[in-house]
């Protein structure tokens, strides 16, 4: 793990628990599951199913609801839940001990690094803070490797959160569509053939690319850069049998297309199982 930069062991005790069954963990492991930050655990689930599968699953995101009680001299008082841009102590430990890592010259200023991951998380705020700070580093300016080091995390984290769906929810995508859904209507529908898509960017680009507009075009108008037009199957049956062997036509059509300037379109489409997808389809679409 170290030799890969991961210096969160909290991986290790987990995949401890996979080899070892999770009733032989003690409790002083597994109460950590249920009392800390979520996200965190959703973020290792997406790791490891990217590793597996290719592609990381779509998971919503919501702020943990953690109330607190203090008290004072005086009385008992209910604190809300930390504000969505608060870190959690766990993940403010973990930044410290990385941070060390990557710069030894930062354990004399632990505590101030801390006090500002906890007040301004990983942003633009944070670096502005540090530089201004002159008491840092013996009151030199901060190391470079320090610096350089946040900001590759604030752009690693501003590109996760393009990525990632605006929701409040911790819970992961459902492996299938609910009974009775539509298949022309369901967006998720990628999610469930990702296993069965090459593992090639521009591949899953142009099939997710296709996709939406067969399935947007059932619609009775459909806004693409031209502007609003009739969606080309509008008043066809919508039936999910009807829809899913008019997606078979439709990908298989992509597949031997003619013309010169169309090579590109059938060397991508060569590359996907298209029998595959529609039985996977017909499958989770009665």
């Amino acid at each position: 793990m170290q030799s890969k930069e991961m210096y969160d062991y909290r991986l290790a005790f987990a995949m401890f628990g996979a080899l070892n069954g999770f009733a032989n963990l003690t409790r002083d492991f597994t109460d950590i599951i249920y009392s800390r930050d979520k996200n965190y655990i959703a973020e290792i689930y997406k790791e490891f199913h990217g590793q597996l599968f290719g592609i990381n699953p779509i998971i919503e995101y919501v702020e943990q609801k953690n109330e607190e009680k203090f008290h004072d001299n005086k009385s008992i008082t209910d604190l809300s839940t930390k504000k969505a841009n608060e870190t959690g102590s766990d993940e403010i430990s973990s930044l410290v001990n990385t941070l060390i890592i990557k710069c030894k010259g930062a354990e004399k200023d632990k505590h101030i690094y801390a006090k500002y991951f906890r007040e301004y998380g990983m942003s633009k705020e944070l670096l502005k803070a540090i530089e201004e700070n002159k008491s840092l580093n013996n009151g030199k300016p901060v190391q470079k490797t320090i610096i350089s080091w946040i900001e590759k995390e604030i752009s690693s984290k501003n590109k996760k959160q393009k990525k990632q769906p605006n929701q409040e929810s911790v819970l992961f995508v459902e492996e299938k569509p609910q009974e009775g859904s539509e298949f022309y209507k369901d967006r998720n529908a990628l999610t469930y053939l990702a296993d069965l898509l090459p593992n090639d960017k521009k591949v899953r680009k142009q099939f997710k690319t296709d996709m939406e507009w067969f399935q947007e075009n059932h619609n009775e108008i459909y806004i693409d850069s031209k502007g609003k037009q009739q969606g080309c199957y509008y008043n066809k049956p919508t039936d999910n049998q009807s829809v899913i062997e008019r997606f078979k036509k439709y990908l298989e059509n992509k597949q031997t297309s003619t013309g010169p300037n169309k090579e590109w379109l059938r060397t991508i489409y060569k590359s996907i199982n298209i029998p595959a997808i529609i039985f996977k389809l017909k499958e989770l679409y009665k």
